[in-house]
């Protein structure tokens, strides 16, 4: 067998689509495709002779990658790229085509030979990893987000606290402003367990935190559930006068209402102790320093009588 019956054989032979244009005038016509890329396509070379490849894209023809090879062709290099296809009976393939230009001995290309891949299984599994890591990544933000957030209130929980209050503290630093803790703890809350039940303490939490939500409602202020009965609401971009006022109005709201539990059709009268300490941030500003001194004046609040503020003070 001589040297172009054993090349004739080999590509006749091969597992790939192999398809050889013929290039003139600007114009790239196939002069030849082998036994595998009418397997591949399912066009007899008959239907395909004299024609340009771009019949395999039929009227999707808004892939970039089309543009890369009009451009690699145009410029006689080499280009690989994969694009959706479709075969005689309309079936959809993604086809990894690899195409070279053939030169003569003046150095000018006469040819361009294309190696095709049906590689469809693999861009399909590609895809499903790729929605699964989106699946993922959705399901880690959400958890992320859950893991900040307490459930029986909705507010910020004791574990968002670094990173929520990250931003306020920045500000007030490069603003060289103040910035307000509240700690608030509700009055006798054992008793209410106690009592009623731990379904009625609950209700009573959300009650509390509710009304602080009312209250503190600015975008410069933030409402924390610290722990059980306990909240934290930080607050900037105000003076001291209108740092007291928000802390008398929650103290009034809440105890100047009733919570009315409908199943023991009882009404509960709540009060709450509430410490406020305000510091203008610098640079050595210490987050949990803040919040002890703002737990020391709710202290000092329930130590002198409870439903009342009370102010650090060094």
């Amino acid at each position: 067998m001589d040297k172009s019956s054993l090349c004739l054989s080999a590509i006749k032979a091969t597992r790939d689509g192999l398809v050889i244009t013929e290039y003139r005038e600007g114009k790239s016509l196939i002069s030849y495709v082998n036994p595998a890329f009418e397997e591949l396509t399912g066009y007899p070379i008959d239907e395909c002779l004299g024609r340009n490849c771009n019949f395999l894209q039929r009227e999707d023809r808004e892939q970039p990658e089309i543009e890369q090879i009009r451009e690699a062709i145009k410029l006689g290099q080499s280009v690989l790229v994969t694009l959706r296809n479709y075969k005689k009976d309309g079936t959809l393939f993604w086809n990894e085509l690899s195409i070279s230009p053939i030169k003569n001995e003046f150095d000018e290309i006469t040819h361009f030979v294309g190696i095709q891949k049906d590689v469809t299984k693999r861009v399909n599994l590609e895809e499903q990893i790729k929605f699964t890591n989106l699946k993922l990544e959705e399901a880690n933000k959400n958890l992320q987000h859950n893991n900040k957030i307490d459930h029986l209130t909705g507010l910020y929980n004791r574990r968002a606290m670094d990173e929520e209050l990250s931003d306020f503290i920045n500000i007030a630093r490069r603003e060289k402003s103040t910035l307000a803790f509240y700690s608030i703890d509700i009055d006798n809350f054992k008793l209410v367990n106690d009592e009623y039940g731990h379904e009625v303490g609950d209700t009573c939490i959300k009650y509390v935190a509710a009304q602080l939500l009312n209250v503190f409602k600015r975008a410069q202020d933030l409402v924390l559930r610290y722990g059980g009965e306990e909240f934290l609401v930080v607050s900037y971009g105000g003076c001291n006068q209108q740092f007291d006022c928000l802390a008398d109005m929650a103290l009034k709201n809440i105890s100047g209402k009733e919570v009315s539990i409908p199943e023991l059709n009882l009404k509960l009268r709540l009060t709450v102790s509430i410490g406020v300490y305000s510091v203008t941030v610098t640079n050595d500003f210490n987050l949990k320093k803040a919040i002890q001194n703002a737990d020391s004046a709710m202290y000092q609040a329930k130590q002198e009588g409870k439903n009342q503020v009370a102010y650090f003070s060094q």
